[in-house]
């Protein structure tokens, strides 16, 4: 079981690595053309309150407490806490036990002076208080691939069923280990649930879990109990599936591969205050080229009635891509490797 384990984590690292290779042909071909939506301005807007280069790689941003700020460096026992106009960098080394394999596939959330740290191959969740120092480690029975924090001590998961064969949610607590599977929400196909890939997050406004799709326009929205509250999709138009994948069973496990290249529709996204925001990847027909490219464009929907509302513009930096986004409240953090933007939502 344990070299089957390790041969199913192998082609996940071979399915993310082919998604990066197609991944800028595959958009190039998809908005060479119309895509057959548009898109809307003005109910929101944003201003540029600072910007902040760091010492440190980035990954996101793990949460906020009063005007601190927590970041996420590439290490999972690397935070940075700054302020709200980033004028500080303070770099705090946890004294955390680190897997080999947790820097490679990590997310972290806070909600101080909880600090959580879900490796997604090791597989656990890593507990941290800041206040008393004590660190704890919660195995998790199978590896997953998304994750979000409901409480301070249940979590929900995407990860994989018992027979590795596809990936489904299900929510656990970490105090006792109960888990609580979904019942048939979530779509089943071949290749390790790649195919139906996407973003995990809790919305704690609206109490609402919410899943939304990579290779399709399907966005689920859930209670806390897994059951389905609605469905919704967001403004473009693939109802099908982008991308199709396979498994390849052999001696030593099963592998996974794409059998096309896959077609990525959005990439990061996050939740707050009852809107789900996702940066997409598709140009709308009443958008110019110019504006599209130069653009981090974020389509922003209302979580109680699933409607898309508006699109936020989030100008380019030069030379830099934007890898990551989170809104927390009135503001909206993007992050360009170690740089951070910081906007206000009004």
């Amino acid at each position: 079981m344990k070299r089957k384990y390790i041969y199913i984590l192998s082609g996940i690292i071979a399915i993310v690595f082919l998604v990066m290779t197609f991944l800028k042909a595959s958009v190039q071909g998809m908005n060479s053309g119309n895509n057959g939506f548009v898109r809307k301005t003005g109910a929101l807007s944003i201003i540029k309150e600072g910007e902040k280069e760091f010492r440190q790689p980035l990954r996101d941003i793990a949460g906020i407490s009063g005007d601190s700020i927590f970041i996420v460096t590439a290490q999972p026992d690397k935070i940075i806490i700054t302020d709200g106009s980033l004028g500080k960098e303070n770099l705090i080394e946890l004294p955390v036990t680190v897997h080999k394999k947790l820097p490679g596939n990590f997310t972290t959330r806070c909600l101080y002076p909880d600090l959580y740290i879900f490796g997604s191959n090791v597989p656990c969740v890593i507990h941290y208080n800041f206040t008393s120092g004590k660190e704890t480690v919660y195995p998790i029975s199978r590896a997953f691939s998304r994750s979000a924090l409901l409480s301070p001590f249940t979590v929900v998961v995407r990860g994989f069923d018992a027979q590795f064969k596809d990936e489904h949610l299900r929510t656990i607590n970490l105090l006792t280990g109960t888990s609580v599977e979904e019942k048939g929400i979530t779509d089943k196909t071949e290749g390790g649930g790649f195919v139906t890939d996407g973003m995990l997050h809790y919305d704690a406004y609206t109490h609402t879990v919410v899943y939304n799709h990579f290779y399709s326009n399907k966005i689920l929205y859930l209670d806390t109990n897994l059951h389905l509250l609605r469905t919704g999709t967001s403004i473009d138009t693939f109802s099908t599936y982008t991308a199709k994948a396979t498994a390849k069973p052999s001696s030593k496990g099963t592998s996974f591969t794409f059998t096309s290249p896959p077609k990525l529709l959005s990439g990061s996204s996050c939740v707050s205050n009852g809107r789900l925001y996702i940066s997409s990847r598709l140009k709308a027909d009443n958008e110019t080229h110019d504006r599209f490219i130069n653009n981090a464009v974020i389509d922003v929907y209302d979580i109680k009635t699933a409607d898309y509302t508006v699109s936020l513009y989030i100008p380019g930096v030069p030379g830099k891509r934007m890898t990551k986004f989170k809104v927390l409240g009135d503001r909206l953090f993007a992050i360009y490797d170690n740089k951070v933007v910081v906007y206000r939502i009004q």
